[in-house]
């Protein structure tokens, strides 16, 4: 299953019209089927500046979290928190504050991950020689461009990674 993967930037203060955006609202129709509309989806891009696209399967990020949590235990981080992950209909979007970034943002630098362990890490959740072999330069492309952009991250803004 393929996601699509996209970084957007936000203040803090417009969170709220941003969450109120992906909420659906259901209306029924006269033969009694249901339609569902996000009747508020153009204040998301009102409030969010677009910054950059995961060119692949977006769902990778799903082992760079892993990834994070077994080699430097990411769940201090505020994007670990309930609050800080929303599922929105089959996409999940994630939180990432300018405190986040202070934590992580020197440990991803891509000078100092290693292919040959991003693979060794990976590799497990791939079946095929060919999807092992370029796995770790997968992961590593997912966290240059996570890195990318949480160095945009200032005091005020929010970082949001929308998978779906």
């Amino acid at each position: 299953m393929s996601g699509h993967a996209s970084f957007y930037l936000l203040n803090q203060e417009h969170l709220k019209a941003v969450e109120k955006a992906w909420k659906p609202v259901e209306t029924r129709l006269w033969w009694g089927r249901k339609k569902t509309t996000f009747p508020f989806i153009q204040d998301f891009y009102t409030y969010t500046t677009f910054l950059e696209d995961y060119p692949y399967s977006g769902w990778i990020y799903t082992q760079v979290f892993l990834y994070f949590d077994d080699v430097f235990g990411y769940s201090d981080l505020e994007l670990a928190k309930e609050a800080n992950r929303i599922s929105m209909g089959g996409a999940t979007i994630t939180l990432f504050t300018h405190r986040d970034k202070e934590k992580i943002i020197h440990k991803l630098a891509p000078s100092q991950l290693s292919i040959d362990k991003l693979r060794y890490f990976a590799e497990e959740y791939y079946e095929t020689p060919e999807e092992k072999q370029s796995s770790g330069e997968s992961l590593l492309l997912a966290i240059e461009l996570l890195h990318n952009c949480l160095q945009k991250i200032e005091p005020g803004k929010i970082l949001m990674l929308h998978v779906g």
